[in-house]
């Protein structure tokens, strides 16, 4: 049996029948540039929920044998995972969720509706559709989302989100402004997102987050580079 402690490979067998876990792929080794899903196992088949900004759609899909997801399974709460797995459905088929760097604390409720208490719009990265599909099952936040930094994103232009603003959230929801809007503009990243997995307790702070994640990505790479040499 597979040390759930530890990084898995996600196209595993030796796993308990049913399993909840934390996912993150390497698109791309080399350049290591991640993605994050939600691994489930239900009835000894594993599966990877995921929404992607290129084409903004919803995936439940089997995992492939030698895709380059790893997962970290949630062994710290107990979990019926038929529910769950019947609650990640109805997401995928009502969901519409766009892309931008974007969460402030919403969840898709047990209809599979995207619900936010400020009445904010389903944008969201890969880690922040993650976020609000686990919301529902932890009745808790995996992370305090709210610690990371807000209103810009390293690396973009000063106007990024104001031009994002104007384009496209002012003319479809003009009841949100800006400042709300901004105050909602976060990233965490999927390593972020899976190195929470390893804390003992949820909603994860930011402090467990940023003095774990460096030994995370290092297992992370330790792992590829062995699964690729076993292949």
């Amino acid at each position: 049996m597979q040390d759930l402690t530890k990084l898995i490979r996600c196209d595993s067998d030796d796993l308990p029948e049913n399993l909840l876990g934390l996912a993150i792929r390497l698109e791309n080794p080399g350049k290591n540039n991640p993605h994050s899903a939600i691994f489930i196992r239900y009835n000894s088949q594993n599966y990877l929920f995921h929404f992607t900004g290129n084409g903004q759609k919803v995936y439940l899909t089997t995992a492939i044998n030698n895709d380059w997801f790893l997962f970290k399974a949630l062994t710290n709460v107990n979990f019926f995972i038929p529910s769950i797995f019947a609650h990640f459905r109805r997401i995928k088929t009502k969901s519409k969720p766009a892309y931008f760097y974007f969460y402030g604390g919403g969840l898709f409720d047990s209809n599979g509706d995207y619900v936010d208490n400020e009445g904010l719009p389903n944008y969201m990265t890969c880690v922040g559709f993650c976020l609000a599909a686990l919301k529902q099952t932890l009745s808790t936040d995996l992370l305090k989302f709210d610690e990371w930094p807000s209103g810009k994103i390293k690396g973009k232009p000063e106007d990024f989100v104001e031009l994002f603003y104007k384009k496209k959230v002012a003319p479809n929801y003009p009841d949100i402004s800006l400042e709300l809007f901004s105050k909602n503009v976060r990233r965490i990243s999927p390593l972020e997102y899976i190195t929470a997995g390893f804390s003992d307790s949820f909603p994860a702070s930011k402090t467990f987050v940023e003095t774990s994640k460096q030994r995370i990505k290092e297992s992370i790479l330790h792992s590829i580079n062995t699964w690729e040499y076993n292949d």
